[in-house]
């Protein structure tokens, strides 16, 4: 009786491993076309305009990132925007989903900015051998708007923004103890190649670029 006890226990052991394999397998089979699934449709969904009218509605009505020393200290609407009276070095309009427009002051009209046709073929954050691939347009994001500065402050922010992990990974070192000394190098749709230091800064017009330090402008 005993061994006839134990060989059906066995055997339901082992259905019930078997089992419970297959339930695993099918899970993972499952998370993967999911994962697929999710990949390939949510960014058309977000492209939808009705959906970005409506995420924009939910999401946080503080659309004003006041920045100092690359650190966003304090956030607003546009109508109390001008209650913050602490020093900044600039401020950021998110409220479009996408172009993410760049005050030295509080604007009088915050509507009142014009995007830039540039675009590079290349944007690399370097440091002693080691590089990180940056962009300042990408699908989820624009911040090549009509006079607006790349330089030294701008790139604490947009860095540990957009880019802080990555950076981490790149280089094993906190930002602060590399900014004073990088190579912003930018190659432009002319294949003109520029290397940026710390106290150059990089200026958006409409259909161009000027590097503050060489005066030169480069027509894309």
């Amino acid at each position: 009786m005993y061994w006839f006890l134990t060989g059906i226990i066995n055997e339901l052991i082992a259905v019930c491993s078997e089992g419970l394999f297959i339930v695993m397998d099918a899970y993972s089979y499952c998370q993967i076309q999911y994962n697929k699934a999710y990949n390939y449709v949510y960014p058309i969904f977000m492209d939808n305009e009705v959906v970005q009218i409506v995420t924009s509605f939910t999401q946080d009505e503080n659309k004003i990132e006041f920045v100092k020393d690359g650190n966003i200290v304090h956030t607003s609407t546009r109508e109390k925007s001008n209650e913050y009276t602490e020093e900044f070095d600039f401020c950021v309009d998110t409220t479009d989903i996408i172009h993410q427009v760049v005050h030295k002051n509080i604007p009088k009209n915050f509507e009142s900015y014009q995007h830039s046709n540039v675009r590079f073929i290349l944007t690399e954050f370097q440091f002693r051998g080691d590089s990180l691939k940056i962009n300042f347009t990408t699908n989820n994001y624009n911040y090549a708007v009509v006079d607006r500065v790349i330089d030294h402050n701008f790139l604490l922010y947009f860095i540990r923004k957009h880019y802080f992990e990555e950076f981490f990974a790149a280089f094993s070192i906190g930002l602060d103890s590399i900014i004073d000394n990088y190579t912003l190098k930018i190659i432009d749709n002319n294949v003109n190649i520029i290397e940026m230091k710390p106290h150059e800064s990089l200026i958006f017009s409409k259909d161009t670029y000027e590097i503050t330090c060489s005066n030169n402008k480069k027509d894309m």
